[in-house]
């Protein structure tokens, strides 16, 4: 009895799953359409940019080779010299875990991004892209470090010639998916501290202190992007919180069923579909606070679905101008000079 009653929740889970396929068209879709606003939007720094792009496109392909390397082990069932196939299932493997490692640490990049946005703002705007570049950098060369010390440490044991199970060691490895979200939890409540702090520095700092209008308008940016950057971190940990719970469940699953079970795969496969849940958080947060991405949007919307404007339009009053050319522009500059005191 309870046989068959674990049968049939397996399988609602796995046509849930199949259901949830739609989500990973969404993602997929809204992270190309994010990257290419992004990359539009005149309204965000090239730094930041940069940031978010990277950030974009981790959680997009964290999911993508997870789903490669389901897709190449069922096209390879009935191949019997598994030599190529194993080595292209690990290359797939490290892709997956270089772009899981480096979203996690594009959250640290973003708070990084806003402090050095907050304190040292006219050296941040005079800087085209080396700061992003930079950072983008870093990022790479330590989630590619990190991928290659898992996977040799995982693999050692690994039969490549004769093995059929999964040689990715997150979708056996409960222990490492654990670490990995009690990582991201830590790393994203510090982060969500750090941006609290910055936010307040933004509120505090006083806009005349800066000479040239540029510079008094990146921080004001500043501000806009340290809230949306905080609503999206705080969102991560909470991710990450839940991913925790998905391997305390994987852990009593592979104390039952064993490591490469199917009940382990369903889990794997919804612990990515969370993943793609988050990216479209994330896009959402940052449209939702950002005014330049909201107004992009907005604009897309309106053609996608008609514009809002009236079909006609009628001249109410003609009003003549009381103040010659010369007073205007006194008026003008002393209300401009006024605004930003």
């Amino acid at each position: 009895m309870e046989d068959e009653t674990l049968a049939d929740l397996y399988d609602v889970l796995v046509l849930l799953e199949k259901a949830f396929t739609i989500v990973t068209v969404a993602a997929v879709v809204l992270s190309v359409y994010f990257v290419q606003r992004v990359i539009k939007c005149k309204r965000i720094h090239v730094n930041f940019k940069l940031v978010l792009c990277c950030t974009a496109i981790s959680f997009l392909l964290v999911p993508f080779f997870h789903r490669c390397i389901q897709i190449l082990l069922f096209a390879s069932e009935r191949v019997t010299r598994r030599f190529y196939v194993n080595w292209i299932c690990v290359v797939f493997s490290m892709l997956n875990q270089i772009f899981a490692i480096s979203s996690t640490a594009c959250m640290v990049m973003l708070a990084l991004v806003q402090h050095l946005a907050a304190r040292w703002v006219r050296t941040y705007e005079e800087k085209s892209m080396s700061i992003g570049v930079c950072l983008i950098a870093f990022t790479l060369i330590y989630a590619v470090t990190i991928s290659i010390i898992v996977n040799y440490y995982y693999l050692r044991g690994y039969d490549f010639e004769n093995s059929r199970d999964n040689c990715d060691p997150i979708a056996y490895n409960w222990q490492l998916a654990g670490l990995f979200f009690l990582g991201s939890m830590v790393i994203c409540m510090g982060a969500s501290m750090w941006l609290m702090q910055i936010r307040k520095y933004n509120t505090r700092q006083r806009r005349a202190e800066f000479v040239t209008l540029s510079a008094r308008y990146q921080q004001i940016d500043n501000e806009n992007s340290a809230v949306s950057i905080t609503a999206t971190v705080v969102g991560y940990m909470t991710y990450s919180a839940l991913g925790l719970l998905g391997a305390v469940a994987r852990y009593l699953i592979v104390k039952r069923f064993g490591e490469h079970s199917a009940w382990n795969q369903v889990t794997v496969g919804y612990g990515y579909t969370l993943v793609e849940i988050y990216a479209l958080f994330h896009m959402a947060c940052f449209i939702r606070y950002n005014r330049g991405m909201r107004r992009l949007v907005d604009r897309d919307l309106d053609r996608l679905f008609g514009s809002k404007t009236p079909k006609w339009c009628s001249v109410v009053d003609v009003s003549h101008p009381s103040l010659n050319q010369v007073e205007e522009t006194d008026v003008y500059f002393r209300r401009l000079q006024d605004s930003w005191r």
